[in-house]
């Protein structure tokens, strides 16, 4: 007769995969909850491992209480995973509730650093420790279910569940990063963990109806076997120590290798997610090898020894292998192509990279749970072994967690936690085979730790070279002529100071964030730059200004740049990890020297939410300067929620100035910024820094002011701004974008969502368009337009004078134009760049040679190209003396038609002469010679600013519509014409909805 399948097992085994993919995915969306609420994505990741762990803690010392008690294991696991989806199911709106009335109410009375950290922390754990308490007794409560009905191989049992839950768990989080929170937010993935949660509450109550009731298994003296081999303890004890110890080793690897592969795959979130899927991943295909063996096992104890011999071994293999983890990324972003199916292969590769480090150690941890439980099960301690070991080892991963963050990490770098994981691992090893017969093993095991950790204290150590080049950006996985002059470990990041030369860049985690040339006398880095202009744009914006707070520490020149000024009466400089502080002090030194020594200027080293509501104080300016949004937790400082936070800390004429980067990030990403400022604040508008970066300034109530020369009365801010270029206030003014009124329309035209802390757009885009090196330069070259949209749609500015400025280190529009107009009326085009000194000379011999000379449309294009700068941007009077000396009355006669409806396009701009515009536009568009692609481009923008100038958007619309080939073809208009078109459509829209019946009037 055939046997009849058992199907207990498969069923139990199904669902419990399910259990560990809703578990991760509530360990993964409650690190992105928690950094909301702490302000660092470090904190948040050790805070969510730690309650996680101690709810296991407890949900599994519980079990152990209490499953004996109970006639149905299973019937009690299913309704804890009820419970566990109930609260998933309602977690989103309690964690919204109970921060914002901490944030308004509580946190502003607390007053002390000390007292606010301890209330976040209890408050954090307070949230998520019901559920994990929940989460920690469901392995024990299955467990002991599937062993009661099939006692006869615990250990395979065990083993398959450990395995289970695991593998699930591995993909619960890359499901949870890559699919729902980029799709549902972080409430839509904790509703589907709930909802997932509850259907295994279901299932596995149905599961135990169809089953008998069996009664629990025999609890023997816990106390036998106690006095062992050698006086050593043997018993219970001992298996709840070892899982205490092998706990707290594997969260020292952990955390140590967390922080070495940030330097390798990037400090994104999706870059923790596929380290912590590794991770787990080891664990799970550790529990699977053992399964089939465990119970044959001739010496269970022996085996136990020597896997933790060869996990410390292992462990210490990865500082010897770390190294070419760098040139393997290195190799890969040679290989992959910038796109969509490279970043695929990207993550892929990050994936391979963190199995490789991780997973042999981990393979061996995953053995030691399920052997730990099957030696204390075959010891007659009972059922409450399962939960009593599983606690013991969640209890010391807590500690791991903790030590490694708090204590190890800051004091002996990565490379020393990872050795001291090893080496508890490895003692643990040692006195299990003491207690066992036989020397041979010990004194093996004792040889072969006796070179593995010699070797690593003395040869493993880590290039700086590799630390510090950034290869998951750079592609380059060491750069031979940097000098590393400070690399350290912090509690929230690896800082690192490098020198090329004469310049030295501050990074965090690979990344760069600040630079300076540290010779006086050359050129400035890139960076100062922005450094300056962080903190003297918002500075010229209100002359009225007395207090200011910076967000970011960075080098530390914009906070300096501020008190450069004598107005400020306090400048507070607000930065979560103390190292950047140090870095700054060590390279940037004497450039941000006030920012020490200057008695207005305070430092804290505090999260930029949590000091705002803590000191409760208001500022008229804020500078937020975070890193890139890609990384961690960065993210959330760009967001809705931020912004709404931050403005309650503005005096009612208070501006926020926010420095966005414009590369590795795309227009779609800055647009969800620029929404979520957009919906705070009164006005703003966008400044162009160098066409790689932006600052987006926004006043909390009442209209924007325009810059103010006032800046420039110190003498230390005047030199200051020298340095990089900035000599007056016209150097401000010619670096705006637009204001609300201009921008908002495109903007909106867009589609992108708001950036939202519970739905974060930019988070979960951001790394793709690093990867994919995106920038959004054109957004940025809107200030370097060709036509006076400012002038013409907001009446900001005026056109200016030919009077040359001084040279700058990023050429505005109007240097630009200035200088060729100096070129043209000098004779001397060769000082141009190339392209526009080959027209200029062309335009000067023509004018030369009229009449005689032939003016064809090589010439129309030239005039095109040369003129149209200067129309957008000089005053006729300037450009009076060009057109004599390019188009004197000789050769007007000679020109045709259309070419003098050129020329009197292009008087109408620089006299922002609309109806004219329109006019001349309209006429050289419908000529059968208008056959180039660029010339056409600026009639076509010319016509439309002409149109919205004079309030005629639907006329505009309708010549958008009619002409679908620039707009709607294969080829994709400029980002110019593509914003006179949102403006056009707005402008419409508002229009239309003021005529239509029963509008306010």
């Amino acid at each position: 007769m055939k046997p009849t399948r058992d199907y207990l097992p498969p069923a139990i085994f199904t669902v419990f995969i399910v259990s560990g993919f809703s578990g991760l995915i509530y360990e993964s969306v409650w690190t992105h909850y928690l950094k909301l609420f702490l302000g660092h994505a470090a904190y948040a990741q050790t805070l969510v491992l730690s309650i996680f762990m101690g709810g296991l803690a407890i949900g599994s010392w519980l079990a152990s209480r209490w499953s004996a008690k109970w006639a149905s294991p299973l019937l009690a696991y299913a309704v804890i995973e009820g419970l566990i989806g109930l609260g998933g199911l309602g977690f989103h709106q309690a964690f919204s509730l109970l921060t914002a009335l901490s944030f308004e109410n509580v946190i502003p009375w607390l007053g002390s650093s000390s007292a606010i950290q301890a209330y976040k922390w209890s408050l954090s754990a307070l949230v998520i420790l019901p559920q994990t308490i929940l989460l920690g007794m469901t392995f024990p409560l299955m467990s002991v279910g599937l062993i009661r009905h099939r006692p006869a191989t615990p250990g395979a049992h065990v083993s398959m569940l450990y395995f289970t839950n695991s593998i699930g768990a591995a993909a619960g989080v890359l499901a949870s990063g890559f699919l729902l929170i980029p799709h549902v937010g972080l409430p839509g993935a904790m509703m589907t963990a709930g909802l997932l949660n509850v259907f295994v509450g279901l299932a596995t109550w149905m599961i135990s109806r169809r089953i008998e009731q069996v009664p629990s298994l025999a609890d023997a003296d816990a106390g036998a076997g106690r006095a062992g081999t050698k006086g050593w303890p043997t018993g219970y004890a001992l298996l709840l120590l070892a899982a205490f110890i092998t706990g707290l080793a594997s969260f020292l690897y952990e955390i140590g290798w967390i922080r070495m592969l940030t330097l390798v795959l990037g400090s994104s979130t999706h870059a923790f997610e596929l380290m912590l899927s590794a991770f787990i991943l080891g664990l799970a295909f550790g529990g699977l090898w053992i399964r089939r063996r465990i119970d044959q096992l001739a010496d269970s104890l022996r085996t136990l020894g020597i896997v933790q011999v060869v996990m410390a071994l292992l462990a210490l293999s990865t500082l010897f292998g770390y190294g070419r983890t760098f040139d393997l990324m290195g190799q890969a972003m040679g290989m992959f192509a910038r796109s969509d199916a490279g970043y695929f292969g990207f993550n892929v590769v990050s994936q391979m990279i963190a199995i490789l480090v991780m997973v042999p150690t981990t393979f061996c941890a995953g053995m030691t749970l399920p052997l730990l439980t099957y030696l204390a099960l075959r010891r007659g301690v009972g059922e409450r072994a399962v939960g009593g070991i599983y606690a013991a080892n969640t209890v010391g991963a807590i500690l791991g967690v903790a030590a490694a963050v708090h204590l190890a990490m800051p004091v002996v770098g990565t490379k020393g936690v990872i050795i001291a994981g090893a080496a508890f691992d490895f003692a643990l090893g040692l006195w299990l085979l003491a207690v066992v017969p036989g020397r041979k093993p010990l004194a093996v095991a004792a040889a072969l730790g006796l070179i593995g950790f010699g070797l690593s204290l003395t040869l493993a150590n880590f290039d700086p070279q590799r630390l510090t080049s950034g290869v998951y950006r750079t592609g380059q996985a060491r750069f031979d002529d940097v000098d590393v002059l400070f690399h350290r470990d912090g509690k929230t990041a690896t800082v690192s100071l490098t020198r090329e030369r004469t310049m030295v860049k501050l990074a965090t985690n690979g990344k760069p964030d600040a630079g300076m040339n540290s010779d006086p006398e050359g050129e400035p880095a890139p960076d100062e730059l922005t450094q300056n202009l962080s903190g003297a744009l918002p500075l010229s914006l209100h002359p009225r200004a007395k207090s200011a707070a910076v967000i970011g520490f960075g080098s530390g020149m914009t906070s300096a740049i501020l008190l450069a000024h004598p107005q400020l009466e306090r400048v507070e400089t607000i930065e979560i990890e103390p190292l950047m502080v140090e870095g700054a002090r060590r390279g940037m030194m004497p450039r941000n020297r006030a920012v020490y020594e200057d008695p207005r200027s305070v430092i804290h080293i505090e999260d930029a939410k949590t000091f705002l509501s803590t000191h409760g104080r208001r500022y008229d300016i804020i500078v937020s300067e975070p890193s890139n949004p890609w990384v961690s937790g960065i993210a959330s400082l760009f967001s809705e929620e931020f912004y709404r936070h931050t403005v309650r800390h503005l005096e009612d004429d208070g501006i926020l100035a926010q420095w966005i980067q414009l590369y590795e990030i795309d227009l779609r990403l800055v647009a969800s910024i620029m929404r979520a400022m957009s919906g705070v604040f009164e006005d703003y508008a966008v400044y162009n820094i160098d066409s790689y970066n932006v600052m987006i300034v926004a006043r909390k109530a009442g209209k924007l002011d325009r810059p103010g020369a006032h800046i420039f009365e110190s003498p230390h801010m005047r030199a200051e701004m020298a340095r990089v270029g900035i000599l007056d206030v016209s150097d401000l003014v010619e670096r705006r974008i637009g204001g609300k009124r201009l921008l908002d329309p495109m903007v909106i035209a867009l589609g992108v969502p708001v950036n939202s802390d519970y739905f974060p757009y930019v988070d979960v885009n951001a790394v793709r368009a690093r990867f994919k090196k995106e920038n959004v330069k054109d957004f940025a070259a809107l200030s370097l337009s060709n036509l006076p949209l400012q002038e013409m749609l907001e009446g900001e500015t005026a056109p200016a004078s030919g009077k040359a400025v001084g040279r700058e280190i990023f050429d505005t529009a109007l240097h630009k134009a200035q200088l060729v107009r100096g070129a043209l009326l000098a004779d001397s085009p060769g000082v141009l760049p190339a392209s526009a000194s080959r027209d200029a000379a062309m335009l000067l011999y023509a004018a030369a040679g009229c009449p005689g000379l032939r003016l064809g449309r090589d010439w129309e294009a030239a005039l095109l190209h040369v003129m149209a700068p200067l129309a957008g941007r000089l005053d006729a009077q300037s450009l009076a003396p060009v057109w004599n000396r390019l188009l004197p009355a000789r050769c007007q006669a000679q020109l045709t038609p259309d070419q003098l409806r050129l020329m009197a396009l292009l008087k109408a701009v620089s006299t922002r002469n609309a109806t004219q515009m329109v006019a001349e536009a309209e006429a050289l568009l419908g000529s059968e010679k208008t056959a180039d692609d660029k010339q056409a481009e600026y009639l076509i923008g010319v016509y439309l600013l002409g149109k919205i100038a004079l309030g005629q958007s639907e006329g505009a619309v309708r010549f958008i519509e009619r002409n679908s080939q620039f707009f709607g073809g294969q080829v994709r208009p400029s980002l110019q014409l593509q914003w006179l078109q949102a403006i056009a459509r707005e402008r419409s829209r508002k229009y239309q909805l003021s005529r239509a019946p029963g509008a306010r009037k």
